[in-house]
């Protein structure tokens, strides 16, 4: 499934907002947590599959809780602004942490990655 903002996500699969359950405008992080884990899961809002993401919206009929199964949750899943969005970005990342734990430690830790393009590549000592 290609990535999608949430606007575009309600829009393509015609997403009723004000069919969505009412939520509190800033759920406790406890409350989200019972909302994801309660058996029976919640219904995603566009497919109908097993829930297991959820974000309250702000809409024209109040807050209302937004249920996502897996597939869907991912799709319009942004990066946080802090994070690494390539390969190469993930690595300086990896080799980062392992320099940093191998100095607090003062053991010696190895990266080495695997592609499906490259085959066996980046080794990094720390």
């Amino acid at each position: 499934m290609d990535h999608m903002s949430l606007d575009e996500l309600l829009k393509r699969y015609d997403v009723d907002l004000s069919t969505l359950p009412a939520a509190p405008a800033n759920p406790a992080d406890h409350e989200v947590r019972t909302r994801i884990t309660t058996k029976p899961l919640q219904p995603c809002a566009v497919c109908g599959q097993d829930s297991a993401t959820v974000r309250v919206l702000i809409t024209d009929h109040g807050p209302r809780w937004l249920d996502l199964c897996w597939d869907h949750g991912w799709t319009v899943a942004e990066p946080s602004p802090q994070m690494p969005t390539t390969t190469e970005g993930i690595l300086a990342d990896l080799r980062e942490v392992i320099t940093e734990l191998a100095a607090k430690t003062g053991t010696k830790a190895s990266l080495k990655l695997w592609t499906d393009k490259a085959g066996w590549q980046d080794e990094h000592h720390g």
